[in-house]
């Protein structure tokens, strides 16, 4: 068994320096020079054989490849990029944080594994490559490529069966869906959103197979304006069903826009419940009942995942799903007790 005595030995530091930047001391104070060379000793003597590496010993890269116009129009990839960087600096960790994946692509010999979030905006291509030069990767959210990476993504199927329910459980006998296009990687076909499907799954097994769908476009407030603005054209403002699940908080504030220009009023004439809890969700009128997507511990996961990934590279991927939880507000209302 090699020893922490063997280790300062070969490297010429104290077996205390050697010690604590092996164990992931956070107070520890040392040059690059040094943490590379007791590695590479470490490396040498076979110590990681016996050893779980610490993850604080190591750089790994940070992919962004959320667009700007996202961004502008979703809250949701701000905050999580925000609670990506919050639990990586928890774990006091070197990283390189890239926004053009080629940049990464060039670069990935230097790092054990990278985390992304937006990866549903690489192609095809990208992805393979990446892959071949750094095939240990967590990808938050979103996963175009489950045979390449590992993933961390709220149970998105599961919340909107939740939904549903809750709305069955109230006595609703109609029930929509307003949501938004699925994924497109490269020029594969355009993927149906999971949300969607999972709405047309529970709908048909509670005998409502014709349950009206309005899922196109990108999920911003202009187009929940303009599937709002659709919905009272088809329904009129009295016909309108018991209620409908919104895919994101975002087109939810975009379709009571229209709803409250019409009259309509929200939960009197229908209701909504919506998905993630954004800053937003509390702040409109009426407030929306919505479905928290817990971003702070999806990446308080994917870095840990990534830890374990760089431990057990051998390992099957792992695709962790996080439950999210009910935030009651005025838009959805129960009368019922559950």
């Amino acid at each position: 068994m090699v020893t922490i005595k063997e280790i300062a030995q070969r490297a010429g530091y104290s077996s205390a320096t050697v010690s604590r930047l092996l164990n992931s001391d956070p107070r520890l104070v040392i040059s690059d020079q040094a943490r590379e060379k007791i590695l590479a000793v470490a490396d040498v003597l076979g110590y990681w054989d016996e050893h779980e590496r610490p993850l604080g010993n190591k750089e790994i890269a940070i992919l962004f490849r959320i667009t700007k116009q996202d961004q502008e129009n979703d809250v949701y990839f701000a905050t999580l990029q925000e609670h990506l960087q919050q639990a990586l600096a928890k774990r006091q960790l070197r990283t390189k944080t890239f926004s053009d994946t080629e940049k990464l692509i060039n670069q990935a010999r230097r790092y054990e594994g990278f985390i992304c979030v937006g990866a549903n905006h690489m192609t095809t291509d990208d992805l393979d490559r990446l892959h071949q030069v750094l095939p240990l990767g967590v990808i938050v959210d979103t996963n175009p490529a489950p045979d390449y990476f590992d993933s961390v993504q709220p149970n998105l199927a599961l919340t909107v069966r939740k939904a549903f329910e809750e709305m069955i459980h109230q006595g609703f006998e109609k029930i929509g869906f307003i949501g938004g296009q699925g994924m497109q990687i490269g020029d594969k076909p355009l993927m149906a959103d999971s949300r969607t499907a999972a709405f047309k799954i529970v709908a048909e097994e509670y005998g409502m197979a014709d349950a009206p769908i309005f899922s196109s476009g990108r999920f911003t407030i202009e187009n929940g304006q303009r599937m709002g603005e659709e919905i009272i054209e088809r329904y009129g403002r009295i016909g309108l069903p018991d209620g409908f699940i919104c895919a994101s908080d975002t087109i939810a504030v975009g379709v009571l826009q229209a709803f409250n220009h019409a009259g309509v009023i929200v939960p009197r004439d229908t209701s909504l419940i919506s998905i993630n809890n954004s800053a937003l969700a509390k702040y409109v009128s009426p407030p929306l009942t919505t479905y928290e997507i817990n971003q702070e511990e999806m990446c308080r996961i994917a870095v840990e995942d990534l830890h374990d990934l760089i431990n057990h590279p051998q390992r099957p991927h792992f695709h962790l799903l996080v439950d999210t939880r009910l935030v009651m507000r005025d838009s959805f209302t129960r009368k019922i007790n559950q």
